[in-house]
């Protein structure tokens, strides 16, 4: 649990760290490790309102969300598919993971995690049949 904690502390730094036009009161990233890429969304809550943006994390951050996804894994249950990190101006950080929900493409509303990707995610960190949802057995 140690070391889960200190890769989430490491995810929560960089999320805080990220450069801002305007004063912000709290950021979320929610991230989808696939592969060795890691997409993000990131939405910034400031006095305008919301914004956000989307991509890739940096590799070196990528490799922490990797590496956290990987030491979460649990055989027969697997690990969580996308994972939200939350801070707040103040300095006040949360992680949520989400281990069953089909993810969405922000953008389409959509699945974004096509046949092909979830073969790879169950391939990395299998399930038992009774652990793994609807969703991902169709694939």
């Amino acid at each position: 649990m140690e070391v889960q904690q200190q890769l989430i502390v490491q995810i929560l730094r960089w999320v805080g760290s990220l450069e801002s036009a305007e004063e912000w009161t709290d950021r979320a990233v929610q991230v989808r490790p696939a592969r060795e890429d890691v997409p993000f969304v990131l939405q910034e809550r400031s006095a305008r309102g919301v914004g956000g943006a989307a991509g890739l994390l940096p590799p070196e951050v990528a490799e922490v969300v990797i590496a956290l996804q990987r030491t979460m894994f649990a055989p027969g249950t697997g690990t969580w598919i996308t994972g939200m990190f939350t801070v707040t101006a103040d300095g006040k950080g949360d992680a949520r993971f989400n281990y069953d929900e089909q993810p969405r493409d922000p953008e389409t509303g959509g699945p974004a995690m096509g046949p092909e990707d979830v073969r790879d995610h169950l391939q990395q960190f299998p399930r038992d049949l009774d652990k793994t949802p609807e969703w991902m057995r169709a694939a």
